[in-house]
């Protein structure tokens, strides 16, 4: 029997709102780019896709937090800066886990994550355009996963060291977030005394 492929969770906005139908000149535009792009380039990569909801809600539920938790890797679209995508990119930062970023060309991103490796494609889906970008998008995916090392590339770059888990059986929502930020200031305190330390270690006196 042969070894389950790697999933690939795909975390995109869901529904095409009609403002961004009329600029698209799709009422379906994003259900189309998850199925003409996003899902061939996921399976070329030797992935197994992951779907995101069925179009029409932009609830985010437990199905979607699990996969965000368990998938081997996520393709997070930032295009459009979908409010729903950027919490799901939260999520995964939360639990370092790794993810390929994309966009479509001409979105700019925000200075936090501007200077992440990220995949621009075509939002127009022209036919004649369609291999070329499975193909880009595709080597994209296996090169964010090789470089990951398992690991979130926000995570590596902000220097984060606690990672999100499950709450322990009889611990309250209220308690597991205590604990956490409690851990943050430790963390935070731990790091300003190693900057102090290095600051005035002898002859090493900085302004």
């Amino acid at each position: 029997m042969p070894d389950a492929l790697p999933t690939c969770f795909i975390a995109m906005p869901i529904t095409t709102h009609p403002e961004q139908a009329e600029v698209y000149g799709d009422a379906d535009h994003w259900k189309h780019v998850m199925e003409t792009l996003f899902i061939p380039a996921v399976v070329r990569a030797g992935f197994e896709p992951i779907s995101p909801i069925a179009q029409g809600t932009d609830l985010i539920h437990a199905g979607i937090v699990k996969h965000l938790s368990t998938a081997d890797l996520v393709l997070c679209d930032m295009s459009t800066h979908n409010p729903n995508v950027f919490f799901e990119l939260g999520v995964r930062t939360a639990v370092n886990r790794p993810v390929a970023l994309v966009c479509e060309i001409g979105t700019r991103l925000p200075f936090d994550i501007s200077s992440l490796i990220t995949h621009s494609y075509k939002p127009t889906l022209n036919a004649w355009d369609t291999g070329s970008e499975v193909a880009a998008l595709a080597t994209h995916i296996t090169d964010s996963a090789a470089r990951s090392e398992n690991t979130n590339p926000l995570w590596r770059h902000f220097g984060l060291t606690i990672e999100a888990t499950e709450p322990q059986p009889g611990v309250t929502r209220d308690e597991a977030r205590d604990e956490l930020m409690w851990e943050a200031l430790h963390d935070i305190q731990r790091q300003l005394s190693e900057l102090t330390d290095e600051r005035f270690a002898p002859g090493v006196l900085r302004n």
